[in-house]
């Protein structure tokens, strides 16, 4: 999601765990040299995009924006951590479960 933003908050930590995804190769190399707004443009009319985007924790309105500015990043990985708490409770439940900056 950095892609193009050359300044970033203070807070928004550009190697974060929240700003990693795991694609299959020829899907890296597709998508490498686009910005996520712009890349998942090609992903959005596809039968499982939805089942995707939650696969991958990917906040949905993170990608419905018009453009991408760095304090969207902060909000960005403030709610896919949100995302990642939620499905962690979800599968551990009798673990406590808490997020800090």
């Amino acid at each position: 999601f950095l892609q193009g933003i050359k300044s970033l908050p203070n807070d928004a930590d550009p190697n974060s765990l929240m700003n990693i995804c795991f694609l299959p190769a020829l899907t890296n190399i597709r998508v490498s040299d686009k910005i996520p707004l712009i890349y998942f443009q090609d992903f959005k009319d596809k039968p499982n995009f939805d089942n995707m985007l939650d696969s991958h924790l990917i906040p949905a309105e993170s990608i419905k924006l018009k453009e991408f500015k760095p304090a969207d990043y902060r909000d960005f990985l403030h709610a896919r951590a949100d995302l990642f708490a939620q499905r962690l409770k979800k599968a551990l439940p009798d673990v406590e479960v808490t997020i800090t900056d």
